[in-house]
């Protein structure tokens, strides 16, 4: 026969342990009702002010990009209209962007309407604030740099051309480099300097041992040896 477990008298009085927690959570409540609430209204409000915060800044960016679009199209008149006109409106609708990356887009365009229109020193000064806005690494404070090093040489400022190419060049920038090399033994030329350009283009048969215009460095240094 079964043996049945008879139920002590101090069992029977032990409390039930959820209700024991749950009683304590509702006494501690009702003894501190008031900081208990405040407690709760801040935490929604920090919560409430941290969801506020992300909507408003994606949709802030989300308006730049838009802008930067229009920007872009407006740029594409260029080819049709005075592209002094067009900077004009390019730079009233830059004036309407708050600041990050868009901006940044923004102003690298505006460099380069200038540099097409031949507005050289313009040029450089925008990509000098860029360059002061972007932090090295950064992939428009290169592009900034490269656009910098192509205002100076159209500016006949070789000098600082050639820093400003050879700095895109040691910076261990993402770029593709061929480019930059050939427009910094360029700067040479132009600045009668035909020992420090070959020296670049010895460089980048070096460099690009595979690259398609390879023949053209070797051309240009057959060029100027004969020169010299």
């Amino acid at each position: 026969m079964a043996k049945v477990e008879k139920f002590r008298r101090k069992t029977l009085k032990e409390p039930d342990q959820f209700f024991t927690t749950s009683d304590k959570i509702l006494h501690f409540v009702q003894d501190n009702a008031k900081s208990t609430i405040i407690s709760i209204l801040a935490v929604a409000l920090i919560a409430g002010s941290v969801w506020a915060f992300r909507y408003n800044a994606q949709a802030n960016s989300l308006r730049m990009e838009t802008r930067l679009f229009e920007m872009e199209q407006l740029k594409k008149k260029g080819g049709t209209e005075d592209l002094s006109m067009v900077i004009e409106e390019y730079k009233k609708s830059l004036s309407e962007f708050s600041g990050g990356s868009a901006k940044q887009r923004a102003q690298m365009v505006l460099a380069d309407l200038y540099y097409q229109n031949g507005q050289f020193k313009e040029s450089i000064n925008t990509y000098n604030t860029l360059l002061s806005e972007t932090k090295v690494g950064e992939l428009n404070h290169d592009l900034a740099q490269l656009g910098l090093a192509y205002a100076q040489q159209g500016d006949k400022n070789y000098k600082e051309a050639i820093l400003s190419f050879r700095a895109v060049i040691d910076g261990h920038s993402s770029l593709p480099l061929f480019q930059a090399y050939t427009e910094l033994a360029r700067c040479y030329e132009l600045n009668n300097d035909s020992k420090n350009a070959i020296l670049v283009y010895r460089e980048m048969q070096v460099k690009f041992p595979a690259h398609p215009d390879l023949e053209k460095v070797e051309s240009s240094i057959k060029e100027l040896e004969a020169k010299a």
